[in-house]
């Protein structure tokens, strides 16, 4: 049974706001990717190092989980992967666009988690699944799929699903959040064919099965909540979908004491860092959470570090699906995986 204690450090860079797809579904190409370049800091490789290295001596071999964008999009990418799994252990959630016998030689795949976003649009199934089953031979950590329950894209879902489930691979259905041919709002608007559709895949069964079901009711989305105002302003800032509000205030609940800024990191594009998903805003300001929101600059300050202990907070809705919620430890513990550096590549199965 796994233990906090045994738990490593999760940190979620979010490097960089950038794409050599263009899916029609996706948030940032409804906005423009162009718009969103400006945003991105790119510190060179040796401040990088400085600064991994450091979040080693402090805290020992963390699980970075690296998000965009597509990660593979970052400038001098190769080198900045390399050194990354030199330190630390690394998730790269990616479209799969890459060479993957080149990636396998490339870095330590026993150090690696990859999280493949399957795109139908731009991706061939038999040739992204031949990258999987590459990458799985050259014994990658871990290896699973996220695919966008997308009204075009349902009818075949299920016949991917049962594909990957026969190759041992997990497949997570992610709920479109979105307007679709600019009228219906999504997941609101979900017919009930398309649910039908959707249990179809989610009724082949497997571990990933009921994690996707609980994706379709979290409502910590800012899909599901705010004043019109509150998601144009989201819209704007995150690149987020604008859609009619589900609830137009939210009452401020009790504060939960969270391990979220204790165990867990989000850095931003510029190097901004958070202790969530949480940040504060103009109708939910610093001063009234209950908690600091902000840990600082990864990028630019030497000082900074993570919270000595589990700490209060009221955000509502709360963003994070995976919060580390103190005295719930059997929802969320065994959410968190990273590579077991106990276990060799001779040496069994990999978690």
């Amino acid at each position: 049974m796994r233990t906090l204690e045994a738990m490593p450090v999760f940190w979620n860079w979010e490097m960089v706001l950038a794409c050599n797809f263009r899916c029609s579904y996706c948030n940032y190409t409804c906005l423009g990717w162009e718009r969103h370049h400006a945003m991105n800091v790119f510190p060179g490789l040796a401040r990088l190092s400085e600064v991994w290295s450091r979040i080693q001596d402090l805290y020992g071999t963390v699980h970075i989980e690296l998000s965009g964008g597509e990660c593979t999009s970052y400038p001098g990418w190769e080198g900045v992967i390399n050194m990354l799994v030199g330190i630390h252990t690394v998730s790269l959630d990616t479209n799969l666009s890459l060479d993957a016998e080149r990636f396998a030689k490339l870095v330590k795949l026993e150090r690696v988690r990859i999280s493949a976003s399957f795109h139908p649009q731009f991706s061939d199934f038999d040739s992204f699944l031949r990258k999987c089953l590459t990458l799985k031979e050259r014994r990658v950590s871990d290896l699973f799929i996220n695919y966008v329950a997308y009204p075009d894209q349902l009818a075949e879902m299920a016949r991917y699903k049962k594909a990957f489930n026969e190759h041992g691979i997990r497949f997570y259905v992610q709920p479109f959040q979105g307007v679709y041919r600019k009228c219906s709002v999504y997941p609101e608007s979900y017919t009930e064919a398309e649910l039908g559709l959707i249990e179809e895949a989610l009724a082949l069964g497997g571990p990933d099965a009921d994690i996707s079901r609980g994706r379709f009711q979290w409502k910590g989305s800012a899909m599901r909540t705010g004043t019109e105002e509150q998601l144009r302003k989201i819209q704007e800032e995150r690149g987020t979908h604008l859609a009619p509000p589900l609830v137009a205030t939210t009452p401020k609940r009790p504060p939960v004491h969270c391990h979220m800024g204790h165990y867990y990191a989000k850095t931003y594009v510029n190097g901004d860092t958070y202790r969530c998903c949480a940040k504060p805003t103009k109708e939910r300001p610093a001063e009234l959470l209950s908690e600091k929101l902000y840990l600082g600059n990864l990028f630019l300050d030497d000082d900074l570090k993570l919270l000595e202990a589990p700490a209060a907070c009221d955000y509502e809705p709360c963003p994070c699906d995976r919060c580390m919620v103190v005295g719930q430890e059997t929802r969320w513990l065994d959410r968190w995986c990273a590579p077991d550096l106990t276990l060799s590549n001779d040496e069994g199965e990999h978690r």
